[in-house]
């Protein structure tokens, strides 16, 4: 139970949340013990994996009610609040990076046509720096849902958006990236 439980930590931000992981641990220990006495074959060896995942699925799907935070947006606020020191601060209009800055920082500030403030992250540095079980994907879904990031296409959705943010060798070729606004980290 504790290896679920420091593998779900993160993911954890309310009480309510702390007593269904609780019950999610049960879930692994049971399978564990299942797995140690012959019960569960032993070619069954990912029981971690696949409890976090049915725990992770369980985040996204549970609703919040409107004067409350979903996980995925305190997961994103606590994403910036650990990194705002390194995120850059673009100026309005079309910014000219080099792709080893895009990749390499924690994430961009820069206004929307409307001037609005917009969280822009690389898919992969977001992914990489989110609890184990959880992708860029599952918080941008969840963030969409929650009218809390900007998304491409109709039919069938992209969760990265080409931002204005522009290659500074190649010319002109823009980014992909999620954009998530202002609003869902407490920028107004």
């Amino acid at each position: 139970m504790k290896w679920f439980r420091s593998k779900t930590k993160s993911m954890v931000t309310t009480t309510n949340l702390n007593r269904v992981a609780e019950k999610f641990a049960i879930i692994y220990a049971a399978g564990k013990l299942a797995r140690k006495y012959g019960i569960l074959p032993a070619e069954f060896k990912s029981i971690g994996r696949h409890v976090i995942e049915c725990f992770r699925q369980h985040l996204l799907s549970v609703s919040v009610p409107d004067n409350r935070e979903s996980d995925s947006q305190s997961i994103i606020k606590a994403y910036y609040e650990r990194h705002k020191a390194n995120i850059i601060i673009l100026p309005h209009g079309h910014a000219s990076i080099s792709e080893d800055d895009y990749e390499n920082s924690p994430g961009f500030i820069m206004s929307s046509n409307k001037g609005k403030p917009l969280l822009i992250v690389s898919q992969r540095k977001l992914s990489s720096k989110l609890p184990e079980g959880l992708s860029a994907t599952d918080i941008m879904k969840d963030l969409v849902r929650l009218r809390m990031a900007k998304v491409e296409g109709e039919k069938s959705k992209r969760y990265t958006t080409k931002v204005p943010i522009y290659d500074k060798n190649a010319n002109g070729k823009r980014f992909r990236g999620c954009v998530i606004y202002g609003h869902a980290i407490g920028l107004h």
